[in-house]
């Protein structure tokens, strides 16, 4: 299966989904976007997979995540693995691939969605995502 059938499963599977998309954090490109939105357009698309970037990956992000590192006396890691975010009219679930700490995978649904499902869905697709990038 293609990344892109597989962002075209978990939108189907889930009820209120808006969009479904796989980013690259480190260089801040989506890999697979899949939606059904006329007006999601590929800057729309780029200004997203930025701001995901800078939720978890940001110059901020990264000092707090130095500062903890040099406190903890631990070698520095990307801490932040999972947000969840809601805006007016949407929630979006984003999750960093456990075995490949530079993707990220993203769902956002309209408020009507359960939040339970949207996690459970999207956690069970991303060992499949991580074969596929």
């Amino acid at each position: 299966m293609s990344l892109k059938q597989i962002c075209e499963n978990i939108y189907s599977e889930v009820n209120g989904a808006i969009a479904v998309g796989v980013v690259d954090l480190s260089s801040g490109m989506p890999l697979e976007i899949y939606h059904r939105v006329e007006y999601f357009t590929q800057e729309y698309i780029d200004l997203v997979s930025a701001a995901s970037v800078d939720m978890f990956r940001g110059r901020n992000v990264a000092k707090v995540e130095e500062k903890l590192a040099n406190q903890r006396r631990k070698p520095l890691s990307h801490s932040i693995q999972e947000v969840l975010m809601t805006t007016e009219g949407t929630i979006h679930f984003m999750a960093v691939l456990p075995e490949k700490n530079d993707i990220l995978a993203l769902l956002v649904t309209n408020k009507k969605a359960s939040v339970g499902m949207g996690w459970a869905i999207l956690r069970n697709a991303l060992p499949e995502i991580s074969e596929k990038v």
